[in-house]
């Protein structure tokens, strides 16, 4: 139509420059660092906490929701909820973005087999996009072996 094409962009060098898309938050994500072995302790890591964070939690459950809730109803717009909340361990104050919590597998040979979903829910307002101000992370699914 006669106009002229705009110079092309290398977004790759914007982004190591720190340049941003979107609100320029990192979403929250959850990983654990081994396998849940019986009678071994893993942790499950929740990265891209935001700083002042007052609390979050790692919701633990036998359920798995797939595809997740959407938490759009609660004020979590983008959020969804992809473990059942059998327990929830409450982090208060995480110091850094990136947050730990211990799980104790059993060392319970008829669990062997058993699969625990997990998830990560962080609570910061201020640094939160959400009218809740709260996001969730992915959902892990931990099936407990013998070895």
């Amino acid at each position: 139509g006669g106009q002229e094409v705009t110079p092309q962009v290398d977004w790759s060098t914007l982004a190591a420059a720190g340049y941003t898309t979107g609100n320029g938050l990192v979403p929250v994500a959850l990983h654990a660092d081994a396998r849940p072995v019986m009678g071994t302790t893993i942790n499950l890591i929740t990265d891209n906490v935001p700083l002042n964070s007052p609390f979050m939690g790692v919701l633990y459950g036998l359920q798995k929701f797939d595809p997740g809730v959407p938490l759009a109803s609660l004020g979590m717009a983008g959020c969804f909820q992809y473990a059942s909340n059998d327990t929830v361990r409450l982090i208060l104050a995480p110091s850094s973005p990136q947050a730990s919590d211990a799980f104790a597998v059993p060392n319970i040979p008829a669990f062997a087999g058993v699969a625990v979903k997990a998830q990560s829910a962080v609570y910061n307002p201020g640094a939160i996009e959400t009218l809740l101000g709260a996001a969730t992370s992915n959902g892990v699914e931990l099936v407990l072996d013998l070895n």
